[in-house]
């Protein structure tokens, strides 16, 4: 703002040019004293008319400075006043605007919270269709490949039965035709031990009864010639010898076994210590026995078949029994005689250990049959415990989707709930404010008329606070919510306002 005077109204046709610059200069006229003085004079006359005008502009100025005091006291009572109002105005704007942004605010709130529900719905139905596509086909997948594999394992599994079973029939037909070779062989050893048992038993008892045979003999001729009297000694002529042939050996055809002796043809029980050995016969003394003198240089034990007496051996045996008959000629020489015995041994030897090597072999082939078995039942169980195992981690999976799926469903609604919750709280408050200030504003209007320049405070009333609880539990919690909604809605629940302020003009504030 100009702070200078304004200028007077005297100044007006008067110029200071020519002057304000001699005003105060000292100077000497020395023209005409008359026309000096006359100048004096008018100058004189001039600075009083001068000084008079100057007092006349300080009063002038001095009014206009007091009209301009009084100007700017208005100007800054107005100043004020305006201000004031312009700060009410803001205030007011200031609250309208932030209940207009807050609704605002909330209805965009509102729809964003739609949108991305209906989003997150939306993405939620597309994840569900995409994850049951992808279940679909990880099934039908899973599906084909457990029909292969099972396919697999029933072919592979019918691969090994069959495989199994002709190989027991393989070793069963072995096994029965093995068993049957050997019951023919155990049968023909049979055949020939008995043969030979009973070739030895006969040979023995042969021995024996013509041991009897000859003891009798002599025992009859000592009878005989004690009883007749005595003689003189003589030497009896060779023709009183009988030259009857020598007893053959014993033929089918010419002895019998007599049944007097069945002793003999008992078996013993079967061990290889069942062996009897039979005592030898003593021998028959020549000193008494008369023979021809042309067969006197013959040995007595040549003049027949004699048999040596062996070790009969009552069970089967693993060596084969040889009968050595000392033939009358003696062709056979001792030394091929125990070469043959050697060679037969041997070859019961190599005959046994065969069989020993049989018997292990079949042992091993046993086994390897029972160690096979016993593994493919190991690798089946393993392969329906993997099964098994396969199928609970596949329902515990799904269950462990369907419970997630479950708690973020869940966690979902709870965070709408909240969300809406608040949403109603704030837009409850908010409805609540905007009803104090329609409240106040109508009371204000009724009772007391607004003056031109004057703007009403609006009333603060105060909400009489409840004193401050620590709830212990969750139920007590909400019944003190409950209370200080319950206080709330009596302190706004009035009639008059109610038919004073319409909704419709809350409505219509809060959307401009």
């Amino acid at each position: 703002m100009d702070r200078r005077p304004a200028k007077s109204m005297f100044d007006a046709g008067i110029s200071s040019k020519f002057s304000r610059q001699y005003i105060g200069a000292v100077y000497e006229d020395t023209t005409l004293n008359a026309a000096t003085a006359a100048r004096l004079r008018a100058e004189r006359k001039l600075q009083a008319q001068e000084d008079a005008i100057e007092r006349q502009r300080l009063k002038i100025d001095l009014e206009i400075q007091k009209i301009q005091n009084a100007k700017r006291t208005v100007q800054r009572k107005k100043l004020r006043e305006a201000k004031r109002v312009e700060a009410r105005c803001h205030g007011a704007a200031a609250v309208l605007q932030a209940a207009a942004r807050a609704f605002l605010q909330r209805l965009h709130t509102r729809q964003t919270v739609a949108a991305t529900t209906i989003s997150s719905v939306w993405r939620m139905h597309v994840s569900i269709v995409a994850r049951h596509v992808r279940a679909h086909a990880a099934a039908t997948l899973t599906h084909a490949l457990v029909h292969r594999v099972r396919h697999r394992r029933r072919h592979q599994a019918a691969h090994r039965l069959q495989t199994a079973w002709r190989r027991h029939r393989a070793s069963q037909c072995e096994w029965l035709a093995h068993q049957a070779h050997w019951q023919q062989l155990h049968s023909a050893a049979t055949t020939l031990q008995s043969v030979y048992r009973m070739h030895v038993v006969r040979e023995t008892f042969l021995d024996v009864l013509d041991a009897v045979i000859r003891f009798q003999a002599l025992y009859r001729g000592h009878v005989a010639r004690c009883a007749l009297p005595p003689a003189e000694p003589q030497v009896d002529e060779p023709e009183s010898v009988s030259m009857a042939p020598l007893p053959s050996p014993w033929t089918p055809a010419q002895r019998e076994v007599p049944s007097t002796i069945p002793a003999l043809t008992v078996l013993l029980p079967t061990s290889p210590m069942n062996k009897v050995v039979l005592p030898s016969l003593p021998k028959q003394s020549t000193a008494r026995l008369e023979v021809p003198e042309a067969r006197a240089n013959v040995p007595i034990k040549q003049l027949r078949q004699r048999r040596k007496t062996i070790a009969v051996t009552l069970s089967p045996m693993p060596y084969q029994t040889v009968l050595v008959q000392r033939a009358e000629s003696a062709s056979v020489a001792p030394d091929e005689d125990a070469h043959k015995r050697n060679m037969a041994h041997a070859a019961l030897r190599r005959k046994v250990l065969l069989q020993q090597c049989q018997e292990k072999q079949r042992q091993m082939e046993k086994r390897l049959k029972q160690s096979q078995l016993e593994r493919e039942a190991l690798e089946r169980t393993l392969m329906l415990r993997e099964e098994r195992r396969s199928r609970v981690l596949a329902k515990t999976d799904v269950r462990l989707r369907v419970a997630a799926a479950r708690r973020a469903a869940t966690a979902d609604r709870h965070i709408v709930e909240r969300e809406t919750a608040a949403m109603e709280k704030e837009e409850r408050q908010s409805r609540l404010a905007w009803k104090w200030l329609m409240r106040a504003k109508t009371l204000s209007t009724a009772v007391k008329p607004r003056a031109s320049n004057q703007v009403d405070e609006p009333k603060v009333v105060r909400k009489q606070r409840l004193p401050k609880q620590q709830p212990k539990r969750a139920k007590q919690k909400r019944q003190l919510h409950q209370a200080e909604r319950n206080e709330s809605d009596a302190l706004w629940a009035d009639d008059t306002f109610d038919e004073l302020v319409d909704e419709t003009v809350l409505n219509g504030l809060l959307v401009q």
